[in-house]
């Protein structure tokens, strides 16, 4: 009894894809499962965060990186979310500022278009979100070239005349212009 070779093939495929289906599934379950947790210790320390339990707030959210990181979601958009929990709770609970910033860093290179946790952005935290955003970079050294118009300078622009080029002041007088001379008509 000989068997063609390809449909060997064929029943050798479709016996793996029966046994390693569960597999996928199972793996999306504890992938859906993990980051149900991490949602969950999210809300647990923005609740300890708003009842000014700093520390508290900065365990449960190492706790929720924790299981990201174990569970291989380290550039999913809940890491990215945590990292930006755990940079308020570091800015505004412990007065740490350039770790919280570090912390708005890796949730931006998570998540590029990601913005701060709207119930909880005060001005400090959206100054601090702002500089994360453009790097931390120290400003230019020389400044730049043309500033964009505001509605102030170009008020001042238009109100304002334009000054005459400066010229040495001298005590002699200034010479006559030439006498205009008549046109000649062409023949």
């Amino acid at each position: 009894m000989s068997h063609c070779p390809s449909s060997m093939l064929r029943v050798t495929i479709a016996f793996l894809a029966l046994v390693l289906q569960p597999l996928g599934a199972r793996a999306q379950s504890t992938e859906d499962e993990a980051v149900d947790k991490i949602t969950q210790l999210n809300k647990d320390a923005i609740t300890a965060y708003q009842a000014k339990k700093y520390q508290d707030a900065q365990k449960t959210l190492k706790e929720a990186l924790d299981i990201a990181s174990s569970a291989g979601l380290d550039d999913h958009p809940v890491a990215a979310r945590t990292h930006i929990h755990l940079g308020i709770v570091i800015i505004v609970g412990l007065s740490q500022r350039d770790l919280g910033i570090k912390q708005f860093r890796k949730a931006l290179e998570i998540e590029p278009e990601i913005k701060l946790t709207r119930a909880l952005v005060t001005p400090d935290l959206a100054d601090a979100f702002a500089e994360a955003k453009m790097g931390g970079t120290a400003p230019p050294s020389t400044p730049p070239t043309a500033l964009p118009e505001t509605r102030e300078t170009k008020e001042a622009n238009e109100t304002k005349p334009a000054a005459p080029p400066e010229t040495k002041e001298t005590n002699e007088p200034k010479p006559a212009a030439p006498p205009a001379t008549p046109a000649i008509p062409a023949s």
